[in-house]
């Protein structure tokens, strides 16, 4: 050591610092405590034109330190503690030595923060597009403009309740979260959606008869028609969430939670805040029916 780097010991002086490390990582791999392909030797290099290891340069120093809080932390959390190291070393290399001011900072924890950060966007971007989408649907399933937004309106009471009741629980948005949150968008569209066609389907049929139809008729036939197995397939589909709960996987159990909050509050919400919008507000004839308009101004022209 006092040849390598400094019989007066630290600090090392600048000139000696890169044969001082050199040394350090041969004496690791000799005594064994470190393999030689995770050893500092990889982070120095022989400058042409040199042999000797007096002449070895660094060219990238690692050092690892230990945070006082747990990838698992939520990531409001995570964010905050990252902003803090980000901020120490920027500051730090601000007053640093020029060939020192590229470094940076990493972890597993960044790394989990930001695939955390990722599934949250996602989240609210898979409730956006399945709205969307799930309102093009049914569009194109019924052409009507009434029923779609009646339905758009239903379908965003149904997730804003689901994230209302778990994060009452205490929930945060996290990895787990945002893929439970996903699969439940799915979920929470399909029985509106087969209340909304089925209502059209009957309006339409006793439009082609030439009989006059009220909401409530054409309410009571849908129902009539897709009530029980509606409450069949949550049923069944509860039933299933149930049993997660006995799962020893914490995933299993939030999912369960999610699908049997999901199935409950999507049968209720479709039977008595959907029903009673077709039965109060649902088109007659062909009110909101654009495809009738488009035909019918096709036929003027």
């Amino acid at each position: 050591y006092a040849t390598e780097c400094d019989p007066s010991g630290f600090p090392v002086p600048a000139a000696n610092f890169d044969r001082c490390m050199a040394f350090y990582a041969r004496y690791q791999v000799d005594r064994g405590s470190v393999s030689t392909d995770k050893s500092l030797l990889r982070n120095l290099y022989q400058p042409a034109g040199t042999s000797g290891d007096a002449d070895v340069k660094l060219f990238f120093l690692r050092m690892e330190f230990a945070s006082n809080i747990s990838w698992t932390e939520p990531v409001d959390v995570l964010r905050a503690d990252f902003n803090a190291w980000e901020s120490y070393i920027t500051d730090a290399l601000a007053t640093a030595p020029a060939g020192l001011r590229s470094g940076f900072h990493s972890g597993e924890a960044w790394h989990w923060m930001d695939t955390v950060e990722q599934m949250e966007a996602g989240a609210y971007g898979a409730a956006g597009i399945t709205v969307l989408v799930s309102g093009f649907i049914i569009f194109l399933g019924t052409g009507n403009l009434a029923i779609t937004l009646y339905s758009l309106v239903v379908i965003a009471c149904i997730l804003g309740s689901v994230v209302a009741c778990v994060v009452g629980m205490g929930w945060t948005l996290g990895f787990l979260e945002g893929i439970c949150f996903t699969i439940l968008i799915g979920l929470s569209v399909d029985f509106v959606i087969h209340i909304g066609v089925a209502y059209h389907e009957v309006a339409e049929e006793f439009n082609r008869d030439g009989a006059e139809a009220t909401r409530t008729d054409c309410t009571r036939e849908a129902v009539a028609q897709l009530g029980f197995p509606i409450i069949s397939a949550a049923f069944t589909t509860l039933i299933s969430a149930v049993i997660l709960f006995f799962a020893q996987i914490t995933f299993f159990n939030k999912f369960g939670l999610i699908v049997m909050l999901s199935m409950v509050i999507a049968v209720l919400t479709t039977f008595l805040l959907y029903v009673p919008i077709l039965d109060a507000l649902g088109p007659q004839g062909h009110q909101g029916d654009v495809w009738h308009w488009i035909a019918k101004c096709r036929k003027i022209a």
